[in-house]
């Protein structure tokens, strides 16, 4: 492209196409480690299931009446809710791997 063509790109266009390119990148990086995939698809709905029926569950109890019963049910969406932190941070730091190879 000449520079005559590059600045006819409205700012518009501009913006699309640089976030069609991550997205392309971002299927190039996939279709190569499918164990990415794996990461990107397949926790988040495990996460969102588990979390879901437990709140389903202590929902349908009626809330917790004792104290003992309170406990579990804040130790459990604890446990749960760490775990979803946890992969989060696993997707986000192999989620974009250029940061990892530039030195920033």
């Amino acid at each position: 492209m000449t520079t005559s063509q590059v600045a006819r790109v409205s700012a518009g266009r501009a913006r699309w196409l640089r976030i069609s390119a991550v997205g392309r990148r971002h299927a190039y990086v996939l279709r190569r480690s499918p164990h990415r995939l794996f990461d990107v698809t397949v926790w988040p709905i495990v996460d969102t299931v588990l979390f879901g029926s437990l709140g389903v569950f202590f929902a349908r109890q009626g809330g917790p009446s004792g104290a003992a019963q309170a406990g579990v049910a804040y130790l459990l969406s604890g446990i749960v809710l760490w775990h979803v932190v946890y992969q989060a941070q696993i997707a986000v730091s192999t989620g974009f791997p250029d940061l990892s190879q530039r030195r920033l």
